[in-house]
């Protein structure tokens, strides 16, 4: 497989251990060159074992931003913030993407980027996630995606600029964006108008 399909290949695979199978290949083919090295330690430390199943901690890191609103009440709400800022540091090895300069923030922009699509095939897939009316019924298509939209808003907008992280989230911000652009490509809008009326604001 020549480079280009395959990260693009593995980028958005968003099974786990198909992810493994292409990027196997790709080491036995290329090398362990430094961004494969990276992609293939990024792997292990996003899909451990965990009570006997394999968890994933970038959408740990995902859902743990998207709450931390709920860390940031009370007396030691500051404190809480900033363990639930940690948590998300960590399970998404900012770190780690550090060390390897512009080959880390490619590989982790494509780790972002996968996150994101498996965030939204996940909205997409929980039937519960698209229920109105106490599990009734079901969201029409059109108003599914605009709850996503939100979801993407506030994970890669909002929770970052209002806790001071969206420097060291850049690449997050930037990676979820292309990934809703690329799945909703006839719905761009919805995002669009949210982020530019943020900026109004700002």
């Amino acid at each position: 497989m020549s480079e280009k399909l395959w990260v693009s290949q593995y980028m958005r695979e968003t099974e786990s251990d198909r992810r493994k199978e292409i990027l196997d290949q790709a080491i036995a083919e290329e090398g362990l060159l430094p961004d494969n090295e990276l992609r293939q330690k990024l792997w292990d430390v996003r899909y451990p074992m965990q009570d006997g199943r394999r968890i994933d901690t970038f959408i740990r890191g995902w859902i743990t931003l998207a709450f931390i609103d709920n860390a940031s009440q009370g007396f030691f709400a500051k404190k809480r913030v900033e363990k639930e800022k940690e948590k998300v540091r960590k399970d998404w090895q900012l770190q780690l993407a550090s060390e390897y300069g512009e080959v880390g923030e490619q590989v982790l922009y494509e780790e972002f980027f996968n996150t994101a699509k498996l965030y939204m095939q996940l909205c997409e897939d929980d039937k519960t996630y698209g229920s109105v009316l106490l599990g009734l019924g079901h969201m029409k298509k059109e108003k599914l995606i605009a709850k996503i939209a939100r979801d993407i808003f506030k994970a890669a907008y909002e929770v970052p600029i209002r806790y001071g992280m969206d420097d060291e989230l850049a690449l997050f911000t930037r990676a979820a964006t292309d990934a809703y652009y690329e799945v909703y490509d006839r719905q761009k809008i919805l995002l669009e108008q949210m982020i530019h009326g943020q900026k109004e604001e700002e």
